[in-house]
């Protein structure tokens, strides 16, 4: 794909949905691929209706250790070689917009950004940049909420949006909760065991990828993405990619 930075951004306005899981499982598909993946937490950015957000460049303060964190060290002992994954953690939309032209001119191949479940500069900051924007959900009412509650901004971007269905007990209930918005063909993985291992650990010795039927969702998931991005490469820049125009 190039010199070209895809950001597929991870998005939705209700907790719980898959947000966090999917773009660990994202990233670690990727980078099994052998894609260079920088996994980017705006989970802590400051909230949309404060000044400070159009004004303030910098990390400021935030937790340490955050569950995105947690996944991210817990993965990055697993990669191929000549593949590689970074953590980077941002609190202001100027922040992200910085990483992710540093990102670009470094030739990084995908940003995969995690984004908080309230509307911040940093989630539509990202979803200007993204060459593709995922919304999960994980039962219908929970798809009804999330595609009820998307911004007009997202739906703007609708060439980029792809619903996603997340380790949902009845995919096809889903699937039709989010029609007639775009949906992933392959499920998110999500296993509650593995991810309550995550949580829980004490320490980071636990080796998410040797779960195989984890694995194997993580790079189905991930292939589909690398498709769909390849698609974006095939057709004129659009006004939303932003930097992410060729």
């Amino acid at each position: 794909m190039g010199a070209r930075l895809h950001t597929v951004t991870l998005a939705g306005f209700k907790g719980g949905v898959g947000r966090t899981t999917g773009a660990a499982a994202l990233a670690h598909g990727l980078a099994s691929l052998g894609h260079s993946v920088a996994l980017i937490d705006a989970g802590h950015a400051v909230p949309l209706q404060e000044d400070v957000v159009s004004s303030v460049r910098g990390r400021g303060s935030s937790p340490d250790d955050s569950l995105l964190q947690r996944w991210a060290k817990m993965l990055a002992r697993n990669y191929e070689s000549g593949s590689q994954i970074q953590y980077i953690r941002t609190t202001t939309a100027a922040y992200l917009e910085a990483v992710l032209e540093q990102l670009w001119r470094e030739a990084w191949q995908f940003a995969v950004v995690d984004t908080p479940a309230h509307p911040t500069a940093s989630v539509f900051e990202a979803t200007a940049q993204s060459t593709l924007l995922l919304v999960p959900a994980r039962n219908a009412a929970d798809a009804i909420a999330v595609s009820r509650d998307l911004p007009e901004e997202f739906l703007d971007g609708y060439q980029t949006l792809r619903c996603v269905v997340a380790g949902s007990s009845d995919p096809t209930l889903v699937r039709q909760a989010f029609a007639p918005l775009p949906v992933l063909k392959t499920e998110l993985p999500y296993q509650p065991e593995l991810c309550a291992s995550v949580i829980s650990a004490s320490t980071l010795a636990a080796a998410p990828t040797s779960n195989e039927k984890w694995h194997s969702g993580c790079l189905s998931l991930a292939r589909e993405v690398v498709e769909l991005a390849k698609r974006t490469d095939e057709r004129p820049a659009q006004s939303n990619l932003g930097l992410m125009a060729t």
